[in-house]
């Protein structure tokens, strides 16, 4: 029986995927070029960081409506105190 060993040293690890991405907006006599390169592992992060920005940000506004609701805000308006009249 033959049994074949991997060599790590033989096989390098190939590099990580690069993306590319390339913006340029033009407006009057200027412009502004971009560019960005970006591994697969970057883009996920960025897509983590987001997340968990936007969920924080649901969670604070919760909270403070839930704090102004037991402080009469929004404030209810009554017949006697309709500002339209």
């Amino acid at each position: 029986m033959i049994v074949m060993q991997y060599d790590a040293l033989s096989h390098p690890p190939r590099p990580p995927a690069v993306h590319r991405a390339k913006v340029s907006v033009s407006f009057g006599k200027g412009g502004v070029v971009a560019s960005v390169r970006m591994t697969s592992g970057g883009i996920l992060s960025i897509g983590a960081l987001v997340s968990g920005i936007l969920l924080s940000t649901a969670v604070l506004v919760r909270a403070s409506a839930r704090g102004r609701r037991g402080a009469g805000w929004p404030p209810r308006l009554t017949p006697d105190t309709d500002p339209r009249d």
